[in-house]
């Protein structure tokens, strides 16, 4: 079959063409869950939607179908009341300090979190080249210390082919917050960024489109706990093709993967809604970076991790490291005895739909410690250090009310687990340290 990849399905077929980084439509009907486990099974993991361009092809791949909805990767947290992509990603992440978002329709930062504000004040703004967000530490961010309205901000940073500032997770944050330092800035003030909305009863939206949204007229409406997981309108009539709507976890459709098994993949999908396909795979000589987990994440519907037991996951260049001493790890956590930077942790978590890992319990210490303590790893985990301010922070952006110290910490930003008399502690680490990493899963 050459680069091609064949699954044969006992039962009625029809063919979808799509090539690698194209999004795959499944035509078989599972619930949100069912359709996130057989995305990171097959292939990445449900679709992501961060452009117009990649909305395009989302709405390519279902225009010529008939089906009243698809799945997309969107769901609520229930814990967080804020909505997340299956990868890992924030669909819109929000640094408000309590209450100081409730009437007002513009937005400035003010030591390192959010207040809304009256768009007439002058302050300093913060405008940011969207092409240097991924290349710069400063993620194309930089200082414009004039005094304006948020509108005249937006315009002047308009005219330099800029706009201003978007922050979409705590990494952009710390980033910005470099910019924001009293010390750097001359005084204490708030500083204009690009989040606005029309009037107190809209939704948030950034100046430069962050993020791509579509939602169908009236909705989202969470019109109770089950509408935390998100569907796009197929092409049937009476249907806006490409629109969004939450809706029940539990419900049955079709659903949208990302990333395809190989650089050609033709791939039988069965149109029988109640049937599960077994599934024979040709050989094939592309390597997938995909997780091969699978038990999927509850989304929004679940309160805390489920606790049953796991196989450790390997990454693609590991020879497969030995399973922990026990089998009882959550199982949205998967440890890694290959050595790497916590930086390349990081990424290669997130490469996998995961994050390094948070401890936020002393439960989910307690377990760790059962399952690590005598292994003789130092394990990285997600915390780090901002070090304008010497906060600590979770990188998946989870609260930090629980800490575990031990007694060799040093000055150093990076966190890992270190076992002391018996016991695994939090240690601080320069961040070029190589040790074993643990990536989670987003509940």
């Amino acid at each position: 079959m050459g680069s091609r990849l064949l699954l044969s399905l006992a039962a009625a077929i029809s063919l979808v063409q799509v090539t690698v980084s194209e999004p795959l439509l499944v035509k078989i009907n599972k619930t949100w869950s069912e359709a996130q486990s057989y995305c990171r099974e097959h292939y990445t993991d449900l679709v992501s939607i961060h452009s117009a361009q990649e909305m395009e092809k989302i709405n390519t791949a279902v225009q010529d179908v008939q089906t009243e909805r698809v799945w997309i990767g969107l769901f609520r947290n229930n814990t967080s009341q804020q909505w997340h992509w299956s990868n890992g990603d924030y669909f819109m992440y929000l640094n408000w300090y309590p209450y100081a978002a409730q009437y007002s329709t513009n937005v400035a930062v003010f030591n390192t979190q959010w207040y809304g504000l009256l768009s007439t004040y002058p302050f300093y703004f913060i405008c940011q080249k969207v092409s240097e967000r991924d290349s710069s530490a400063l993620k194309g961010y930089y200082l414009v210390k004039e005094l304006k309205s948020w509108t005249d901000a937006q315009q002047r940073c308009r005219d330099e082919g800029t706009d201003l500032a978007s922050i979409r997770s705590p990494e952009e944050q710390e980033a910005l917050n470099t910019l924001t330092d009293p010390l750097l800035v001359g005084t204490a003030t708030f500083i204009w960024i690009g989040l606005y909305r029309e009037n107190s009863s809209q939704p948030w939206k950034w100046s430069n489109g962050d993020p791509i949204e579509n939602w169908d007229s009236g909705e989202p409406d969470l019109q109770n706990a089950q509408d935390a997981c998100v569907s796009m309108n197929g092409n049937a009539p009476g249907r806006k093709l490409g629109f969004w709507d939450d809706r029940s976890c539990t419900e049955r459709f079709y659903f949208l993967c990302s990333g395809a098994a190989s650089p050609a993949t033709t791939i039988t999908t069965t149109n029988n809604s109640e049937s599960t396909p077994e599934t024979t795979a040709a050989t094939t000589t592309a390597t997938l970076a995909t997780t091969t987990a699978t038990s999927a994440t509850t989304p929004a519907t679940t309160t805390s991790p489920p606790t049953t037991a796991v196989a450790e996951e390997s990454s693609a260049s590991s020879p497969g490291p030995a399973k922990p001493t026990s089998s009882a790890l959550p199982d949205n956590l998967y440890f890694h005895t290959e050595q790497k930077s916590w930086v390349d942790a990081v990424e290669y978590c997130r490469d996998q739909g995961k994050d390094l890992a948070s401890i936020t319990t002393q439960d989910l210490q307690d377990t760790i410690d059962r399952n690590l303590t005598g292994t003789e790893h130092e394990v990285w985990i997600g915390l780090r250090k901002c070090r304008l301010f010497g906060s600590w922070f979770w990188v998946n952006g989870d609260e930090l009310s629980y800490t575990n110290w031990g007694n060799n910490s040093s000055s150093e930003p990076c966190t890992k687990l270190l076992e002391e008399e018996g016991i695994l502690k939090w240690v601080s680490d320069c961040c070029l340290s190589k040790h074993s990493f643990m990536c989670q899963v987003q509940c």
